[in-house]
């Protein structure tokens, strides 16, 4: 077959479809009506609408659109300064089906986040060795003990309240100790 067959061919099929979706398309005047319908249709919303375009506050009623006030452990570490990481592995042919470390997670943060002050701090890095990295200001632990991404983070968080609880508590008794010295 030439081009020129083949394209008459599919230019005839393109019309018969055309004409087959314009017998299906409603009417002109069904249209206006749908808009018609549609016109006189008042959002619940407009009033956001129209504060949004003067540029005013655009608050809904009850409801309050400022971000949520910040979340702290309860050792006083902001959870905004956590910074979270895992790895995701594709599914393995044989038994059990799952990486060793897929559910693996570790977190880190920033040293200047942590309370605690230079006796806490010399403290922690004799807890945590060299999980705490000097160069870098940052603390990073992992824990891979359950098999639940979400228990290995609740352990992070709990292993770190503990820690930062420790440090203080220790330097609390060093400072009784040296008061009784001098």
């Amino acid at each position: 077959m030439s081009f020129r067959l083949v394209a008459r061919q599919l230019s005839s099929r393109l019309q018969q479809h055309v004409a087959a979706a314009a017998a299906i398309a409603p009417s002109r005047s069904t249209l206006v009506r749908c808009y018609a319908s549609a016109q006189s249709y008042e959002s619940p919303l407009q009033d956001f609408f129209n504060r949004m375009e003067q540029k005013g506050p655009t608050t809904l009623g009850s409801t309050d659109l400022t971000p949520p006030p910040e979340r702290y452990l309860d050792c006083g570490i902001p959870e905004s300064a956590l910074r979270y990481s895992t790895t995701s592995y594709g599914r393995l042919m044989l038994v059990p089906h799952v990486h060793v470390n897929e559910h693996k997670v570790s977190v880190k943060i920033h040293t200047s986040k942590l309370p605690l002050n230079e006796l806490e701090m010399n403290l922690l890095h004799e807890i945590v060795g060299s999980r705490l990295n000097f160069e870098k200001e940052e603390l990073r632990i992992s824990s891979n003990q359950f098999a639940s991404r979400i228990e290995n983070k609740r352990h992070l968080v709990s292993m770190l309240n503990r820690i930062v609880f420790a440090c203080q508590r220790l330097a609390k008794e060093i400072g009784k100790v040296e008061e009784g010295a001098v």
